[in-house]
Order: structure tokens, then C-alpha cells, then sequence
């Protein structure tokens, strides 16, 4: 039997939808591992509280670089992590993506830095419920 070129479509449409949600679901269950230290609780919720009046419901934690093999920008992201922990509007999300591309790039001479907070901006979005998603420290079912 021949496929008609739209159901080709729909069925592709469909596959990647599959993959995509196994990928997350799979991704969504691996622990956070922690490489935040004393020190760096603390300064998330010093700079949270700066931002808002009430701290996230949960303590800070970060993975240093989300599935990045190479710890050489961890500085980076654990500071964009304790950003992506407190939260907040869409603007400062993009500004803080931002800020960690130029972090990123300073690191890296041969990955610009807009290639990297791409990923970010990507996996990032907060209505994933992902254990990095814009917001992290709220429950995602608010």
C-alpha cells in the first residue's frame, strides 16, 4: 500500500512527536546531579530575593552544564542555573540566556556564544517540565 504524500507527512509529524516526548521523559527522569556548593546556595538565594520577596518553594541545585560534556564553561552555568532556579519574566529569561552566551563564548574561541544559549533557549522553556526549565525551583504544577 502507498502512502498519499500528506499521510507521509503525518506520519513523520508523528514519529518525531514520539521521539521528542521519550526523549524528555527520559531526560526529565535523571537526577540532578549535584554540583552546587554551600556557597552557591547562598548567593541563589541572596540574588533570588533580590528579584522577588519569597525564595522557591524548592532549595537550589544545579547539574553544572546540563548534558554539556565539557565542565570548562562550569562557572557559567551554575551562575545560569541559580538565574533559571529563581525564575521570572520572559525578558529577563532572554537577557539571562544572553548573558550566559557571552560567559559561554568567553570560554570557548571555537563555539560562538549564541550556539550555546540556543540550546538553552530551547531546552529551557518553561512550560516543559523539565528539571531545567525557566523557574525550576516552583513546582511545576502550581
Amino acid at each position: 500500500m502507498k502512502l498519499k504524500p500528506l499521510q507521509k507527512n503525518k506520519t513523520k509529524y508523528t514519529i518525531y512527536l514520539t521521539a521528542i516526548a521519550l526523549i524528555l521523559l527520559f531526560v526529565y527522569a535523571l537526577p540532578r546531579s549535584g554540583v552546587e556548593t554551600a556557597e552557591d546556595v547562598e548567593l541563589a538565594q541572596a540574588m533570588c530575593l533580590e528579584r522577588r520577596e519569597v525564595l522557591p518553594e524548592k532549595t537550589f541545585t544545579s547539574d553544572g552544564c546540563s548534558m554539556w560534556p565539557d565542565a570548562k564553561i562550569q562557572s557559567c552555568c551554575v551562575e545560569h542555573d541559580m538565574e533559571y532556579w529563581c525564575g521570572g519574566d520572559e525578558s529577563l529569561r532572554k537577557e539571562v540566556d544572553r548573558k550566559f552566551g557571552e560567559c559561554a563564548g568567553e570560554q570557548y574561541s571555537y563555539i560562538p556564544g549564541w550556539m550555546v544559549s540556543l540550546g538553552v533557549k530551547v531546552g529551557g522553556i518553561g512550560f516543559l517540565p523539565t528539571p531545567w526549565r525557566w523557574g525550576y525551583g516552583d513546582s511545576y504544577f502550581k
